[in-house]
């Protein structure tokens, strides 16, 4: 009879469908600058930020996506 395999409690998950997936993310050019609490960016800076603030900020005018 075959031992079950035991994790502790809190362990990652090691099977691919239990592992959280990013959010998909996109490359944008700021045209604008911005800060906020702990960070600042400045016009022409290229950050990576998720797919919807991406859509939110090229639509305001405010990035372009590279």
């Amino acid at each position: 009879m075959a031992k079950k395999k035991t994790t502790e409690a809190g362990a990652a998950p090691t099977h691919p469908s239990q592992q959280e997936t990013a959010p998909p993310t996109v490359r944008v050019r700021l045209l604008v600058s911005r800060a906020g609490t702990g960070f600042s960016q400045n016009r022409g800076d290229e950050i990576e930020v998720s797919a919807s603030e991406a859509e939110s900020i090229v639509a305001a005018g405010q990035a372009e996506v590279i």
